[in-house]
């Protein structure tokens, strides 16, 4: 019986040898790589509507003091693909399309094929009406940009934006990496993920509506209404002030809720499962107090916080 395991064993190093002495004469290793770089200049001040279309290339987008929009690649590939991968930026009236051909076909090709690629988009200091990038498993980075609406959705990747201003609509999504939101402004927030993680600070929005399926979310210094949905992950949410209704739920996460300035004007309706409630506010007067349901109201109500839970610990504070 050793015999036999020992002679499976030596078959199976041998067939692995082999494949890693043909992969690597194909170029299908990371140690026969080639750096590629490429650079677009549109000069075209018309443009107004950014769409960029990825697939495993990580995207940043940047502000420049410049007047035109360049479009930079950098990375490495495997030498074998190398001519494969091409930056097409396509000017169609006063849309940009911005598309990194070629990675699609090496993700399917034999061996382990290398792909490190980033495009950086350099944006002039306006308004665009409409900036919309999508990467399938590629991370986005954006900082300092401006649009009346920004949608950045990756599937598999994170997502992160920085200090940009939209005048209407601001959409993150990704399907299971994290979403980052740092000192954003716009009208409204959609922010989905569903098994990352949510983290927003210093945003300012007249409304703010998360969701993630099983990760958690850490809310700081957000104005305006929120709406928090999570299946199975914690919802905490540290404000200065009160500046909105609150609508928070999760079901077998826990929901925490504090403000440094005690609110004077709110109403209180938080119901649960098998988790406990606990409110620590002062001039609360309750209609109903117990462990899984709290009513009450400080001044007339002016603003709602509603919370429920179904296995997780509720705490207002």
């Amino acid at each position: 019986m050793k015999k036999l395991v020992y002679g499976l064993l030596i078959l199976l190093a041998a067939g692995i040898a082999g494949t890693v002495a043909t992969a690597g004469a194909a170029g299908g290793f990371s140690f026969n790589t080639k750096e590629v770089f490429d650079e677009k200049i549109i000069a075209n001040k018309d443009i107004k509507n950014i769409e960029i279309d990825l697939s495993s290339a990580d995207l940043t987008l940047h502000q420049t003091s410049d007047e035109e929009i360049k479009v930079e690649l950098n990375g490495k590939v495997n030498k074998k693909y190398s001519d494969r991968i091409k930056l097409d930026v396509d000017e169609k009236g006063d849309t940009l399309d911005i598309v990194l051909s070629g990675e699609d076909r090496m993700q399917f090709s034999f061996g382990i094929n290398i792909v490190d690629t980033n495009v950086d988009v350099y944006l002039p200091d306006r308004v665009f009406d409409r900036i919309n990038a999508k990467t399938s498993s590629g991370d986005i980075e954006s900082a300092d940009i401006k649009a009346k609406e920004i949608l950045l959705t990756s599937q598999s990747g994170d997502v992160a934006l920085d200090s940009s201003t939209s005048e209407e609509n601001m959409i993150l999504k990704t399907s299971s990496g994290d979403i980052q939101s740092i000192s954003n402004s716009a009208s409204s927030f959609d922010l989905n993920s569903e098994s990352g993680d949510l983290i927003i600070r210093e945003q300012k929005a007249k409304e703010t509506v998360l969701h993630t399926s099983s990760g958690d979310m850490n809310v700081v210094n957000t104005t305006g209404s929120i709406n928090a949905d999570s299946s199975s992950g914690d919802i905490i949410i540290e404000n200065k002030k009160l500046t909105g209704n609150i609508d928070a739920e999760t079901s077998s996460g826990e929901i925490t809720i504090g403000f440094e300035e005690q609110p004077d004007s709110l109403e209180v309706d938080y119901k649960g499962g098998s988790g406990e409630g606990s409110v620590d506010l002062d001039g609360l007067n309750y209609e109903e107090k117990s462990e899984d349901e709290i009513k009450g109201k400080i001044g007339s109500g002016k603003y709602t916080i509603k919370a429920r839970t179904s296995s997780g610990d509720f705490q207002l504070r």
